[in-house]
């Protein structure tokens, strides 16, 4: 199986066998299928890439938190909290305030992983004037959001429910 076929199942077919042949082999050729015409094959390539836990990956995933593409999103955020490199915080606090609750969930799971304690981290103090300028003009459980994320960091109580 080719990772550079022209039909996309058998690109597919052939991410999904990577991480088999384990640490072994550099990320990568897989990095470079991660901008693939095929929504399939790039979350496929995100998830291989997670299970190869090479932290050469991290910034390859970091940016396609910022994709069109919901599922990439997520899948890019989960894949990073199995690299389990601090270098991921930064990037995942951001996606702490998308506007997809499955990217959201995936970041919150994905910084556990990375460290139970990244609230305290000098990466998640860097975003705090990411979180504070980020919601202005969004809808509103994106302002909750970041106003939450911004206490965990902080260290303070959480804000008070909106009324509606």
């Amino acid at each position: 199986m080719s990772l550079a076929d022209s039909h996309h199942r058998v690109r597919q077919a052939a991410v999904e066998t990577f991480p088999k042949w384990g640490r072994a082999l550099s990320p990568g050729p897989l990095i470079d299928l991660l901008l693939d015409a095929n929504w399939e094959v790039r979350v496929a390539v995100a998830e291989s890439i997670g299970r190869l836990r090479d932290p050469r990956a991290v910034d390859s995933l970091a940016d396609l938190l910022g994709h069109s593409d919901p599922d990439l999103r997520r899948t890019a955020a989960d894949a990073l909290g199995h690299l389990a490199d601090a270098r991921a915080i930064g990037p995942l606090v951001k996606a702490l305030i998308d506007e997809e609750s499955q990217v959201r969930q995936a970041a919150t799971k994905s910084l556990a992983r990375i460290d139970p304690d990244w609230k305290r981290s000098a990466s998640a103090r860097d975003m705090i004037p990411y979180l504070e300028a980020a919601p202005l003009g969004k809808p509103y459980w994106i302002r909750v959001n970041a106003a939450e994320s911004l206490a965990q960091i902080k260290g303070l109580p959480p804000p008070e429910p909106p009324l509606y």
